[in-house]
Parts: structure tokens; C-alpha cells; sequence
């Protein structure tokens, strides 16, 4: 071989060479820049697992302090809480639904074992240390372990109605009596719902229990003392009535004039107290059903001290016996209990009967009373319950509307019921009295604003009692009452008088800046199975 053809054998080896020596650097560069990548990659999942990390164990910090501070309210909370698992009665629900059944109210009433079943399956996972001190337990063992002893023999209805509640989606909440495990009763307000996420498996029910046991006390000792004063206006008010009728009676034989206004005015105040106890006797009657017998003997002593007021008079025998037998018979028909029977009323003309007799015995104020009342509702009622129940309503609106203004009586039918407004524009009532409107011998404006009148004057004022005893009724037959109230933005206060007639109000102008200014709208509403609408 020639020496040229070594070089060029030479040079064509080294061109192979220095491009293998290329591709391996090339191969190089790109196995350093994949390696570089990976690396990269690495040190970036590094720190991003650093952070989720960190970010985990900030999240599981805040998620144990948040379940110490919520198990801290659930553990310490001054109300009875309870936590309950109700999977068992879902399955069980659901196979009774899947067997046709969907009237549950009806069901649980023919099955009662049924509803003990269910019961059985409930499991009360946890109760706080409320719960401990209002069920006189120990320890939750002890409590959880005789949960059948807490239920007395009057609870077999609202177990119903709170398993109803679950069936339906709804918040439970009723008032019972429940059992400590050292055997008091006590009275509870119980409220369940199902917690959210487990509509479907009823898996965390959470259960509160409010002890109503001091109030409901209390409104018993109220009771009494309602009660107590009812009986102690008895006596003395026949014995005021035979005074006024002998004093009457002498005043007229011996001819003596001048005295028609006292003894008017002492009548009207008699009567005004014997209108009182009208209202407390049929407060009582809620839940106080005097017998007959009872009565009657409360009668014979009343009359019988009479009698003995009677025995110093210059009256004859047959007078004084006249005198007792009139006071007896009063008293008979004022006190004695008749049982209430319902009737078939017709409500527009007992409304419009109503407003009539109001307008009669206004004296001469100068009130508009507007009627907007259905034809043709008939309501099932005691009628003698109704009368007391509208002519209320609508004293009450005249007294506290004054002079120049408006009363408005409205009855009207609807898809679930009737509807009775009665809307006064007089001054209204402060909104912290409103709630206590119901509760019965609550003025609505200052002691000292009220002045014995005549009844239907402006501003007659009263014991109170009426609302207590329109309340009283709704509850035992079955209707529903409330009070929409706006107080007069010229009289804020219950401490404000108003003038008692628009024309001298020095706030307005015309009328129309008093009915825009004030005013209260008592409304009634008779459920549908007490109503029915003329064809």
C-alpha cells in the first residue's frame, strides 16, 4: 500500500472516529440532560412532598384542636345532648315501605309492637355530662344501660310522632315527661333531627333535651293563683250585689234623689269585676272542670253569709228571702260549668250580631267600624265560647282606638281554614310586650295610664284577661291565634299616652297620618275541619 493510500485509509479512520467520538458525546449530553431532568424532578417532589407534609400536619393540628373545642361544647354544654345511631330502624323503615306501607301514623297506632321494635334497635352512641346531671346518672355506662327506664307510660305517642318525623325528613321537637334513673319525673323539651350526610343511612342522629321542669312549675303556681283569686271574688262580690240591692230598694221607698250616679257607678264597677272572674273561670276551666255538687256548695255558703249580713236590715222575711234566692240564682248562672256543645254557626251574622252591639254601647264616640266578612262560612264552635271570643276581639280594638279612627273586622275562607282579623289603628304595642301579650294580667302601657271607665271607652284598660282567655279557647278547641303589633312612631314608649282623639293629636294632621303611624291585628285561624264555605 502507497503511502497516499495510507493517508487517505488514515483519514477516513479518523472521520470514523471523531464521529463516534461525536455520537458518544451527543449520547453523553443527553443521558446528562435526562439525568439533569430526573434530578430536577426529584428535587421538585421533594419539596412538594415537604409541603404536603407540612400542609397535612397543619390540616390534622386544626382538625384535633377543632374536635377538642366541638367536643368540648358537646361535652360541657348546659343542655342534655345526645348522639344516636338509627341505621337499624332506617333498614327496618325501608322494609316496611317496600311492603307497601306509607301511612305510618296509622300503622305504628295498630302495631304499637312495632314501635317498641323500633325502639329496640336505636343505639345511643354518646350523651354529655348534662345529660348525667339531668337524669341523676353516675357515668354514661349507667345512663346508656337504663335508657328504658327514663320513659314513662305517657310516651308511647310521641315515640310514634318522632319516628314519624324521621320518616319524613323533618326535625322532631316535643314536650313530655321523662324519668331520672332515681325515679323524679321531670318535664322535657325534645328535639331530634338527622345530622347532615346521613339523611339516608340515619346513622348520626343528634338528640337535645331542654328541662322545662321549674317553668311548667311555675305556670302551675300561677294556676293556683289564678284559681285562688277567682274563688276569692266569689263571696265578696255577691255580698257587694245584695248591698247595692237593698240600698237600692231603701234609696226608692224612702224617696231619696241624688244618689242614681254612685250607685250607677258602683254597679258598672261590680260588673266589671264580675266580668273578670268571668274570664278567670273560663281560664280555669283549661284545665279545672268544677262538678256540680262543688259549685253548688260554694253557692250555699256564699248565700248563707249573705244571709247573715242581712239579719241586722229592717228588711221582712219574704224581702230577705227574695234577696238570697235572686243572689243564688245569679250566682248559679254565673259560675256554675255547663258542658260545651258544638253547633253549626253561621259566621258572618254572628260577626256582623257582634259589631252591632259594639256600635250600641260606644256612647256617642266617633269610630268608623268596617266589615269585610264572607257570606256564607259556617263554623262548628261553642256558640257562647264564639260570642266571648269576637265581642273581645273587637272591645278590645275600641278601646284602644281613639277618637276619629278605624276598626276593621275581616273573615274571610281559604284552602286550609277561615281567617278572622281584627284590626285596630290605635297606638299599637311595644315590641318586648308582644311576647307576653298571651300570657294573661299584662297592661300593655304604663299602670298609671289606665282609669276605671266605661266599657268601649278609649283607653278603658282591663285585667288583661282577655287575650289569656281567647289563648285558653284556641287550645282547647283547636285553632290558632297571634298578634301582628306596630307601635305609634309619635309614642314609642309604653310610658307615652296618647290623646285619644286624632282631631287633638299634635303629631298629625289628618287621620290618615294616625292609621299610617300605628296599630294592632289580632287574627284567628279555624282549620279546615272546623269550617265550611255555603255553596
Amino acid at each position: 500500500m502507497t503511502d497516499a493510500m495510507m493517508d487517505r485509509q488514515n483519514s477516513a479512520d479518523s472521520a470514523a472516529i471523531v464521529a463516534q467520538l461525536k455520537k458518544y458525546a451527543q449520547d453523553l449530553i443527553e443521558l446528562y440532560t435526562a439525568e439533569k431532568e430526573k434530578s430536577d424532578a426529584l428535587q421538585v417532589a421533594k419539596q412538594q412532598l415537604e409541603k404536603y407534609a407540612a400542609d397535612f400536619a397543619a390540616t390534622y393540628e386544626s382538625l384535633r384542636s377543632s374536635e377538642k373545642r366541638y367536643r368540648a361544647l358537646f361535652e360541657y354544654s348546659p343542655i342534655s345532648l345526645w348522639e344516636e345511631d338509627l341505621s337499624q330502624v332506617k333498614k327496618h323503615v325501608d322494609a316496611l315501605c317496600a311492603s307497601g306501607i306509607t301511612d305510618f301514623r296509622t300503622y305504628f297506632a295498630q302495631h304499637p309492637e312495632e314501635v317498641l321494635q323500633c325502639i329496640s334497635m336505636i343505639t345511643s352512641t354518646d350523651v354529655n355530662s348534662a345529660t348525667l346531671i339531668l337524669y341523676q346518672a353516675d357515668t354514661k355506662e349507667e345512663f346508656l344501660s337504663n335508657l328504658k327506664h327514663i320513659l314513662t307510660h305517657r310516651d308511647h305517642e310521641i315515640l310514634i310522632e318522632e319516628l314519624i318525623s324521621l320518616v319524613e325528613g323533618r326535625m322532631f321537637e316535643r314536650e313530655c315527661v321523662n324519668r331520672t334513673l332515681k325515679g323524679k319525673e321531670i318535664t322535657v323539651l325534645i328535639k331530634s333531627a338527622i345530622a347532615p350526610g346521613y339523611e339516608k343511612t340515619w346513622g348520626k342522629v343528634f338528640v337535645s333535651v331542654h328541662d322545662l321542669t321549674e317553668l311548667r312549675a311555675f305556670d302551675r303556681s300561677k294556676e293556683r293563683i289564678i284559681n285562688h283569686l277567682a274563688h276569692e271574688l266569689k263571696t265578696p262580690l255577691a255580698i257587694i250585689m245584695s248591698v247595692f240591692g237593698q240600698l237600692s230598694k231603701k234609696l226608692e221607698d224612702a224617696r231619696i234623689a241624688g244618689m242614681e250616679k254612685t250607685l250607677e257607678r258602683g254597679q258598672r264597677n261590680v260588673q266589671r269585676l264580675l266580668d273578670l272572674q268571668s274570664k278567670i273561670q273560663d281560664i280555669i276551666e283549661k284545665r279545672l272542670v268544677q262538678e256540680k255538687g262543688q259549685l253548688l256548695y260554694l253557692i250555699k255558703i256564699a248565700t248563707s253569709i249573705v244571709a247573715g249580713e242581712l239579719e241586722d236590715g229592717q228588711l221582712d222575711k219574704n224581702q230577705k228571702r227574695e234577696i238570697i234566692k235572686r243572689i243564688s240564682d245569679r250566682f248559679e248562672s254565673l259560675f256554675s260549668y255547663k258542658e260545651n256543645k258544638l253547633e253549626e254557626i253561621n259566621l258572618d251574622k254572628c260577626l256582623h250580631d257582634i259589631c252591632d252591639e259594639a256600635l250600641r254601647c260606644i256612647h256617642g264616640r266617633s269610630l268608623r267600624l268596617c266589615r269585610n266578612i264572607e257570606q256564607g262560612i259556617v263554623l262548628s264552635m261553642d256558640k257562647n265560647v264564639l260570642n266571648k271570643i269576637f265581642s273581645g276581639l273587637v272591645k278590645n280594638a275600641i278601646e284602644n282606638t281613639p277618637d276619629g279612627g278605624r276598626i276593621e273586622v275581616t273573615a274571610q275562607s281559604s284552602h286550609d281554614g277561615t281567617w278572622v282579623h281584627v284590626r285596630d289603628y290605635g297606638i299599637g304595642i311595644v315590641g318586648e310586650d308582644q311576647k307576653n301579650i298571651f300570657t294573661g294580667f299584662f297592661h300593655t302601657q304604663d299602670t298609671n295610664l289606665y282609669s276605671t271607665k266605661r266599657p268601649y271607652e278609649f283607653n278603658a284598660g282591663g285585667a288583661g284577661a282577655d287575650l289569656l282567655r281567647i289563648k285558653v279557647f284556641s287550645e282547647r278547641y283547636g285553632f290558632n291565634i297571634k298578634l301582628e303589633s306596630s307601635r305609634c312612631k309619635f309614642r314609642p314608649t309604653d310610658k307615652d299616652a296618647c290623646a285619644g282623639q286624632i282631631s287633638t293629636c299634635p303629631f298629625i294632621t289628618d287621620e290618615r297620618d294616625c292609621l299610617s303611624s300605628g296599630g294592632t291585628t289580632v287574627s284567628l285561624h279555624f282549620p279546615k275541619e272546623r269550617t265550611a264555605v255555603a255553596s
